[in-house]
């Protein structure tokens, strides 16, 4: 049994909606909260005005999805760092 990072839907599916005027970071800010998609991140190193959530699959020669593969940013520790889900799709902040 592999370790993943659960799907931001279904982290969603349990929040309260945002409002219209909400601002991005304000809306991607629960991929970093304790229990979530990205684990270790350290939530003051982040600026709302810079901030993008990168989306990518992570696949085997054969294009099949690989479950449970570390993706972080290259030598930058403070971003922490998140799992592939069972398709190989990952979400960092």
């Amino acid at each position: 049994m592999c370790i993943t990072s659960p799907d931001p839907l279904d982290i969603l599916l349990h929040k309260q909606p945002t409002s219209p005027t909400t601002s991005f970071f304000q809306k991607v800010l629960f991929l970093i909260e304790d229990g979530s998609v990205q684990s270790y991140a350290q939530k003051d190193v982040y600026s709302s005005k810079r901030a993008s959530v990168i989306r990518g699959q992570v696949v085997s020669k054969e294009l099949n999805g690989l479950i449970g593969i570390r993706v972080s940013v290259v030598n930058d520790l403070k971003y922490g760092f998140t799992l592939t889900r069972s398709d190989g799709w990952f979400d960092i902040l």
